[in-house]
Parts: C-alpha cells; structure tokens; sequence
C-alpha cells in the first residue's frame, strides 16, 4: 500500500476510535456544560388535615438546571421516621399533632437541598 492510499485508512481509523470512544464513556465525562447551579428543594405549603385524612405532600415544585434525578422524603411520623423516595406522597399520619416532613432532592451533579413542611393534624 503506497503513502496515498494510506491517509484515507488512518483517517478512518481515527473516525471509528473516536465515535467508539464517544459511545463508550460515561455521559458526565462529556459533559462540557459542567452544573454550576444547586437544586431548589419545594416541599409546599404547611398543611393542616384533620385525623383520618391523608395529606399529599408535592415536591413538584423543585427545580434544577440540569434536573433532579432523586426525591426523598423523611417524614417523622410519632416515634417513627419514614424514608419515601417519591416526588409526591399521600401520606396518613398516626393521630393528632404536629409532624414535620422534610424532602431532599439531588440532582444529576450530586448537589442536594432540603425543605421542610409541617403537617398539623387536628382531631
């Protein structure tokens, strides 16, 4: 093969190790847009329901640039603390009181936030 017929092969070459390499790596090493932005956490407005009720707690209004790829609520609930990974939850509380539920979202950096709502239960 002489010098001529070799620049098309070698570039073709090049092309292939490049697109494989491409495909091959993981999305966040690409990313040439790094996340600069924290996430937004939104657990809502405080509620209050009366026993029986379930309250419907949304994380939906929570933003990122980038996305949030996990919610996570904990939610104490009398003696108990509960872990839901969940956007939204209908959640029904053990009795009377006030309760406290605090939502965690994290987004594709890693970068997380918190907001707390409080749940009063009335008899």
């Amino acid at each position: 093969m002489d010098e001529e017929n070799k620049l098309p092969w070698v570039i073709g070459v090049i092309v292939v190790v490049l697109i494989l390499t491409l495909l091959l790596l993981p999305p966040e090493l690409l990313n040439i847009f790094p996340d600069k932005e924290d996430p937004i956490a939104d657990a809502g407005p405080d509620i209050t329901i009366t026993f029986g009720e379930r309250a419907i707690l949304d994380g939906s209004a929570s933003s990122d640039d980038k996305g949030i790829t996990s919610f996570v609520w904990m939610v104490e609930n009398g003696n108990e603390t509960v872990f839901i990974h969940s956007e939204s939850i209908s959640f029904s509380f053990r009795g009377p009181g006030e309760y406290r539920a605090v939502l965690t979202v994290t987004d594709g950096a890693g970068k997380e936030a918190t907001d707390e709502v409080v749940v009063v239960v009335l008899e």
